[in-house]
């Protein structure tokens, strides 16, 4: 047998062998456990087998302190990875890393990117040429001490550019799973401009190896001729994959089908495919994982979902679970600093972190807000764009095989990749959190759902004979944006002990029901779509919440019940729950002469996001019957440029307004509200409920309802008033065709 296995392995001793089977072993037990352990943490496995590569590495079981505590004679890493077993693994994880990138391949979905195209395309160059550049400039500064002898600086700044351009596909997906961000608009960008980034930095990267081959003379003769070679070559083998290859990948996927299930024939097709595509490429001077991308990426989409799908299952457990673990090990084997000192090494990982970041964020984010993102939706997409992790690996494995990066600069960018990756989720928990991905999780399914409402308004109902102002207002502010809908929702008190008699229930019932059916005839009669529910609560504030993402309300609008203690306390949850904008409506005691609804609303002018959502509820009650709001407390300081310019779009449109500087509490601010329809104010700050106890004497003084507003924390940018003016432009009359002759 050991005879056998020497002749097998032409001189390769035993001890070899056995040396690999156990590193391969020691390698995969090491991986799965840190791995878990990063997933335990909320952070990709990924993250936790790269470190995995990097502690069995020199940087901690090769180090002097690890071996002086042991008291070995060499260092701990080469005692557990011998010399002779290195490159047995190497190939192996060659093998795993090629496997892996016709996986990564396979999963590049171009229907990623359709209806996505500019915005995509625009995120996904901006953030890798700001990088690229980025990254060039400050290899310039580094390459006095760190350009490897030998290599010139054009390929060398090429590299540490390139490295900070890419964006590990899929670790960001992983991390937009584990979100359930794939539903989102977010997810969805970030997805497209991944398969965009993903198509771009493998391009650059073959295109860097090219220039690298060409100026270290990998193929002899002349640099430029060199170069060009390598270019149509590679060009010619993107034709030929495309035309020849194909074609028999449609073929296999035929057979699939016939046979109904994946055959070794099948199989063993696509995998001579995989590494034949893998030689050819290394042969023309790139890197075999380019062809084996590149097959991946040419399979057929359409009808062939089972035949991917099955291919994927059989060969992609291999690749993560067996295999690519060995490139992480063997990428630790290769991190040392070097020769310098760990306060010049850790200046430039600060620098080499730094510069990476900042190219990535700074492009990915202003990229999307120039395209019509809100910055904070832009900054999302630009933490998930910084995610390097893998990918990264690979890139900087390639640079160190050509000699093109040393020790200390390839541990620098290896970590750099490490920083990026795990700083991705807790910083977009800040910048994205769960409450903004759960709205527009809920956004993404009514809209698969066909919902077509534009504005919902949900009036929460606790004194159904007493609704009638809150209804009113409702309508008055869901006709302002078509098609609307207004919810009524009767909200009840669960009693504790033994309950009531069963006659005094359902006459409650049958009184609730009846006063909901007048409320709904009175919105049927504004012309507007109603709905009206009835339920009994234990906690009226996070059913409100509740209901309120359920349906996709965009307002809340509750009453005051001034008869009872434990409101204010309702009121101050449902608002910090944040559902959507919520109005509370603090109306006066019923007089004769009630507010008509073409009587003009009042704003109170304020700054902040308050203000304008106040703003935006006064003009959607008044622009359906042309009646443009008053502003009062408007004065230098206090919102002015912002509110006088919606004023004047809106006398633009023919609905002149009116200001006032004085406020409420004065005679000329009284006079100017008097005979308004509603009074709107922000539902303001840090005295926490007592507007409510303010809107009260000044509703009965005014004798109209006091609306005070609380604006969604998920709306930071506050475009629906943007959006409501827009739609009010009179679209412009088309000429008549001329008539044929």
């Amino acid at each position: 047998m050991s005879g056998w296995i020497v002749a097998a392995g032409s001189g390769v001793e035993e001890s070899t062998v056995a040396w690999v089977l156990i590193d391969v072993a020691i390698i995969l037990v090491v991986a799965r456990l840190v791995g878990a352990l990063f997933r335990r943490i909320g952070q990709p496995p990924v993250v936790g087998e790269i470190l995995a590569g990097l502690m069995l590495g020199p940087l901690l079981l090769g180090s002097g302190t690890v071996t002086d505590l042991l008291g070995l004679g060499q260092p701990l890493s080469d005692t557990l990875f011998p010399t002779d077993a290195r490159p047995f693994l190497k190939v192996l994880a060659e093998l795993g890393l090629v496997i892996f990138m016709f996986v990564v391949g396979l999963e590049l979905d171009l229907k990623l990117i359709r209806g996505k195209e500019r915005l995509a395309a625009g995120v996904s160059v901006t953030s890798v040429v700001l990088p690229f550049a980025l990254g060039f400039g400050l290899a310039w500064t580094l390459h006095e001490t760190y350009l490897p002898e030998g290599i010139d600086f054009l390929p060398f700044g090429l590299f540490v550019g390139a490295s900070m351009s890419v964006t590990a596909f899929p670790v960001l997906a992983r991390i937009l799973t584990d979100r359930r961000m794939q539903r989102t608009p977010v997810g969805a960008v970030t997805l497209a401009c991944a398969a965009i980034d993903d198509i771009l930095a493998w391009s650059l990267l073959a295109l860097v190896i090219a220039v690298v081959e060409a100026s270290t003379g990998g193929g002899g003769g002349n640099p430029a001729l060199e170069l060009g070679r390598v270019l149509l070559l590679t060009m010619g083998f993107g034709a030929f994959m495309t035309v020849a290859v194909r074609p028999l990948l449609v073929r296999l996927n035929a057979r699939f089908r016939a046979a109904g299930q994946l055959t070794p024939d099948v199989l063993g097709a696509v995998l001579a495919l995989l590494l034949a595509s893998a030689w050819a490429t290394s042969l023309i001077g790139i890197h075999s994982i380019f062809g084996a991308f590149v097959l991946g990426a040419i399979f057929p989409r359409e009808g062939a979902e089972a035949f991917t799908h099955a291919v994927l299952e059989r060969i992609e457990s291999v690749a993560v679970l067996l295999l690519l673990p060995l490139f992480f090990i063997v990428t630790g084997l290769d991190a040392r600093v070097g020769q310098v000192s760990i306060l010049s090494f850790l200046g430039v990982l600060a620098a080499v972190v730094v510069v990476a970041c900042v190219g990535k964020f700074v492009g990915a984010t202003v990229a999307g807000r120039i395209q019509g993102m809100s910055w904070r939706r832009s900054a999302a997409i630009g933490t998930l764009m910084n995610t390097r992790g893998l990918t990264e690996l690979v890139l900087l494995s390639i640079g160190r095989d050509k000699g093109v990066l040393d020790d200390t600069l390839f541990t620098a960018l290896v970590l750099m990749a490490i920083i990026t990756t795990v700083m991705t989720s807790p910083l977009l928990k800040r910048i994205y959190p769960d409450r903004m991905v759960q709205h527009d999780i809920a956004e993404a399914e009514r809209a698969a759902l066909g919902d077509q409402i534009a504005f919902r308004v949900l009036v929460a109902i606790d004194e159904p004979e007493r609704a009638e102002p809150l209804v009113d207002l409702a309508c008055g502010i869901a006709l302002s944006q078509q098609p609307a809908e207004v919810v009524l929702t009767s909200f009840e008190q669960q009693e504790s002990g033994e309950g009531r008699e069963l006659s005094s229930f359902l006459d409650t019932i049958a009184t609730e029901l009846d006063a909901l059916g007048r409320l709904e005839a009175r919105v049927r009669d504004r012309g507007l779509s109603v709905q009206s529910f009835s339920q009994r609560t234990e906690s009226m504030a996070e059913d409100i919440a509740a209901q309120t993402a359920r349906l996709g309300a965009r307002l809340v609008l509750v009453g005051d019940r001034r008869d009872d203690p434990d409101w204010v306390a309702t009121v101050a949850a449902l608002v910090a729950a944040g559902p959507a904008d919520v109005g509370v409506v603090v109306a006066p005691l019923p007089r004769p002469g009630t507010p008509a609804p073409d009587d003009p609303p009042v704003v109170e002018v304020r700054e902040g996001p308050g203000g304008l959502a106040a703003l935006e509820y006064g003009v959607r009650l008044g622009l359906p019957s042309g009646a443009a709001p008053t502003l009062v407390g408007i004065s230098p300081g206090r919102g002015t440029r912002r509110h006088q310019a919606v004023l004047d779009r809106l006398a633009a449109l023919g609905h002149p307004g009116r200001s006032e500087a004085a406020g409420l509490d004065t005679v000329d601010g009284a006079r100017a509200a008097a005979g308004a329809r509603a009074v709107v104010r922000p539902f303001a700050g840090p005295e926490g409920l007592e507007p409510v106890e303010r809107a009260r004497p000044d509703a009965e003084r005014l004798g109209c309802p006091v609306l005070l507003v609380a604006p969604d924390p998920n709306q930071i940018e506050r475009s629906g008033l943007d959006t409501l003016l827009d739609e009010a432009e009179p679209t412009p009359p088309t000429s008549p065709e001329p008539a044929p002759t």
